[in-house]
């Protein structure tokens, strides 16, 4: 009610999504807002999750997971919201308290998988946080990720992009080395497979060029 929508909007806005703002029993999609949560105590921990984003875990075997139950409503430009009818039906959650907690935590708003995609992509951005923690302290890269951001949105998904992440400052040199190790791992794949579409161009080329030789023969 204190924000209705504007004509400017429904001037402007793309004509698929025209009558959702006309929709008065749907138009409260329209104010759209997602929630991400992690709670860690000296027991056990917890997370929770409405709506788009991804919550990635850096486990106590330095493995990368989601450890929250994906929602496939959250999909392209639709997610469910706390501005939903019954959003309480609508949490994700998942938790542990057997005494194992992750090396680290990292939340983040859907700008940054959309930009990085769902898997070692985005795995390796964030682990990349970890080892310029190690090298450079942890207010550094706080700085470099406020001005980092906006340009990544800008060439990426064009997006807001937010992080928020908590690790085990003890398991600091742990998570770099491991996280060093995978990325060697992944660039070694990488340039194998680089390698391997290199030669198969290169079999192309002197297959075309062997017919071009024999055509002008001809």
């Amino acid at each position: 009610a204190k924000r209705p929508v504007t004509q400017w909007e429904t001037e402007n806005v793309k004509p698929e999504h025209l009558q959702l703002l006309q929709n008065q029993d749907k138009v409260v999609k329209v104010y759209g807002c997602t929630l991400m949560v992690y709670v860690q105590t000296p027991d056990y921990w917890f997370a929770f999750h409405l709506g788009d984003g991804k919550c990635v875990m850096l486990d106590k075997n330095m493995q990368f997971s989601q450890p929250i139950p994906w929602d496939e409503r959250c999909f392209l430009n639709k997610t469910t919201s706390l501005c939903d009818n019954e959003p309480v039906e609508e949490f994700r959650y998942c938790a542990e308290g057997d005494g194992h907690f992750p090396a680290a935590i990292f939340l983040g708003s859907d700008g940054l998988d959309d930009t990085f995609g769902d898997g070692d992509k985005l795995y390796n951005f964030y682990g990349n946080l970890i080892r310029m923690i190690k090298k450079n302290g942890l207010e550094a890269v706080a700085a470099e990720i406020q001005t980092s951001l906006p340009r990544l949105s800008e060439i990426g998904s064009k997006d807001d992009m937010s992080i928020a992440f908590v690790y085990d400052e003890s398991k600091i040199d742990v998570m770099s080395d491991a996280i060093e190790s995978r990325l060697t791992v992944a660039l070694s794949q990488d340039l194998e497979s680089l390698k391997k579409e290199v030669a198969e161009w290169e079999c192309k080329i002197e297959e075309l060029n062997q017919r071009i030789e024999k055509s002008n023969k001809e």
